[in-house]
């Protein structure tokens, strides 16, 4: 009976019609799995955001029977991701949020899922050309141009722009890049463009070759900054001790808002990591009660110009 009237709750928040709750019970009765694959919350706290989301629509679903079974990215390596996706093809699947790797091979794993029937949602990083349910994260071409309006309102002189990103592998930082270069190049004013320096995952590495980026373009005066974990950027800062230019970057508000109130950044795009898991596993949800097809607008999440009057985490 408790369970019955936790279903009914849940029914009445959505609208949901009565033929709706009589699904809704029956889905009691059969035991539905759902593969999540994406990075370990330990990976970094953008990953922590996303496991935390998917956690927390795991914990209200727990009367319907159905199971998050999590095959966490421990080297996000393409091998890896082969491998997990390979042994879930055979396991009778009700749904997988993922986070993908560009990969030809990907897609077809991917596809084949679908093929059997397996709603597919990507969480965080999107691909094309695939049969997916639905893509739920930012909007990363908008949030590149957003970045590139906000700077351009911020900065009257040509700004020459040394760019710091992570690998290129990720097709979320190709759109934020393709759309901050977009809105640049639309605006007609001069600007330039002095390197894209694309780092690896090792902290040391990273710190060194973005050190070696700002000794060589002295006349850098913007630094486009989107890699998963800002400190080798913020230590090589630091240590070079002579950039004195804008400093911009994405990220989530409970981790760039303090780095905006010290000074330490000018600006960021907000991102939304916790809603992006916890949409990917409501959207599963919804699917399996009502085959309800998710619409753009309420899966993906265009960020906010961060400055200090709005950084604070909101408690």
């Amino acid at each position: 009976k408790d369970k019955e009237a936790k279903i009914l709750d849940i029914c009445q928040k959505y609208g949901y019609e009565q033929n709706i709750v009589g699904k809704a019970m029956a889905m009691q009765k059969k035991e539905h799995v759902v593969a999540v694959v994406i990075n370990p919350e330990s990976r970094n706290s953008f990953s922590a955001q996303v496991y935390h989301g998917v956690q927390a629509i795991e914990s209200e679903l727990t009367d319907y029977n159905i199971t998050f079974e999590y095959h966490d990215l421990h080297e996000n390596t393409l091998d890896e991701q082969l491998t997990i996706l390979q042994k879930l093809e055979t396991s009778g699947l009700s749904g997988l949020i993922i986070k993908p790797i560009d990969s030809p091979m990907v897609r077809l794993h991917l596809d084949r899922l679908a093929a059997q029937g397996v709603p597919v949602v990507l969480c965080t990083s999107d691909l094309n050309s695939v049969n997916k349910l639905c893509f739920v994260g930012q909007d990363h071409y908008q949030d590149g141009r957003l970045m590139a309006n906000a700077l351009s309102k911020f900065m009257r002189e040509p700004p020459s722009i040394l760019m710091v990103v992570g690998s290129f592998q990720t097709q979320a930082r190709r759109a934020r890049v393709d759309g901050f270069l977009s809105y640049m190049q639309e605006q007609k004013r001069a600007f330039n463009v002095c390197d894209i320096c694309e780092v690896s995952k090792q902290w040391e590495a990273s710190y060194q070759k973005i050190l070696s980026a700002l000794q060589t373009h002295k006349d850098a005066n913007a630094l486009y900054i989107n890699i998963t974990e800002i400190e080798p950027c913020l230590d090589a800062l630091e240590t070079y001790g002579q950039f004195n230019g804008l400093r911009f970057c994405f990220g989530q508000r409970k981790k760039i808002g303090p780095l905006i109130m010290d000074g330490k950044i000018d600006f960021a795009i907000e991102e939304f990591p916790f809603q992006h898991g916890y949409r990917s596993g409501d959207v599963i949800f919804k699917y399996l009660l009502n085959h309800e097809i998710p619409s753009r607008s309420s899966c993906v999440f265009r960020g906010n110009i961060l400055l200090e009057e709005n950084s604070s985490d909101p408690k």
